[in-house]
């Protein structure tokens, strides 16, 4: 788990030095959604963009805490999200995004049945994203997005009974929705 984290911190450091880009930025992050775990979702996050010359869009990776929470569970995560964002408009930008995401189970406290011993510790999926983009000053800006998250691979195994009492696992798979505010700065 270490070695993987030290190559994605060397990739964010490293590949910005060799592209040639036009813009590289960065941003912090906020947001609140729903998710089909535990219902309420928060997000921290610090994302860091890179435009190459003269292309309508952003090459996007970072790093996020998410925390899944409810009454009785809490679930926190570290996510690794990379994509790409196509960006429209030249002042207030209109943002289209997609890509790929790991996350990684960092604390667990639920009484969700079944889910200490059958949890995965990392997901794998997709996100989108759809939002805008508004200058505030030369370098700085503000990001309202919606995001979406589908994992492709299964938080935990429920217990499914059939009507003739056999009783199987099945997959429970974490989906998010949430809205997320950022501030970007321009670092070049």
């Amino acid at each position: 788990m270490k070695s993987y984290l030290i190559i994605i911190i060397s990739l964010l450091v490293i590949s910005p030095s060799i592209s040639f880009t036009q813009k590289k930025e960065v941003s912090l992050d906020i947001g609140y959604g729903l998710n089909t775990i535990t219902y309420r979702f928060s997000n921290v996050g610090l994302t860091y963009r890179y435009t190459p010359k003269n292309a309508p869009f952003s090459i996007k990776t970072g790093v996020s805490f998410d925390c899944f929470k409810n009454t009785n569970s809490t679930l926190n995560f570290g996510r690794i999200p990379f994509g790409l964002d196509f960006n429209i408009g030249k002042k207030v930008q209109l943002i289209l995004g997609l890509g790929f995401n790991s996350s990684f189970l960092i604390y667990s406290k639920t009484d969700i049945e079944n889910f200490n011993s059958t949890r995965n510790s990392i997901q794998l999926g997709i996100y989108t994203n759809l939002g805008i983009c508004i200058p505030l000053k030369p370098k700085l800006s503000l990001l309202l997005l919606s995001q979406y998250h589908q994992d492709f691979t299964p938080l935990y195994s429920k217990i499914v009974y059939s009507h003739v009492g056999s009783s199987n696992l099945e997959g429970v798979f974490s989906q998010s929705f949430l809205f997320s505010l950022g501030v970007k700065y321009n670092i070049d």
